[in-house]
């Protein structure tokens, strides 16, 4: 199962010119998309942070739940992340169950690690009912189970390139291109067409 959760809301003092917080102002946010993809980073997903308290923390094998698959910032300039659910451990029937039945709401929180040297790497992403940012929307926005269809959900709702504060890095740009190309297609018919 995908979902798509806002990760990191653009907070206010994190755009100050001065600020040194342990959050990504706008620029780390921008340089964390491109270095994901890049680099080709493998960011788990857990739940509840597995209980971590220290920077450097890593998610043990059994309580990665999944990953994150596809980053990007929408036009208010939050971090938003696509994750991808293991369907195959233990707690994805748990977590569907909750959602579904019990109408637990399921939302993300965020683990930065924050060097002394001020550099900040995001480690993994907690599948939580109880985020730090809550009161931002860090709730889940919307699960399906193809890749694609999320995809065409993040162009619908959540991600207009040039629009506002939209960002992300050139490799996730042409898939949600070719998202766009495939669309726009859907909607020609050669066949309909009456010709003057």
């Amino acid at each position: 199962m995908y979902c798509i959760a806002t990760l990191h809301p653009d907070l206010v003092e994190a755009r100050r010119p001065d600020y040194r917080g342990a959050f990504f102002t706008q620029e780390e946010k921008r340089r964390l998309i491109r270095e994901f993809y890049e680099k080709r980073l493998e960011i788990p997903l857990c739940i509840d942070h597995c209980g971590a308290t220290t920077c450097g923390f890593v998610v043990p094998e059994a309580e990665r739940i999944g990953r994150v698959c596809d980053l990007f910032n929408d036009e208010k300039g939050q971090l938003m992340v696509k994750l991808k659910l293991d369907n195959s451990h233990h707690a994805y029937a748990r977590i569907n169950r909750g959602i579904d039945l019990h109408k637990e709401l399921w939302g993300v929180s965020v683990w930065i690690d924050y060097y002394d040297t001020g550099r900040k790497a995001l480690t993994h992403v907690a599948l939580t009912t109880d985020p730090l940012f809550a009161a931002h929307g860090t709730w889940l926005h919307q699960r399906g189970l193809e890749d694609h269809v999320m995809d065409r959900h993040i162009l619908r709702h959540f991600y207009k390139q040039g629009r506002g504060q939209c960002y992300t890095a050139p490799d996730y740009q042409h898939r949600l291109a070719g998202i766009v190309l495939i669309l726009s297609s859907a909607f020609f018919d050669p066949c309909s067409c009456t010709h003057f």
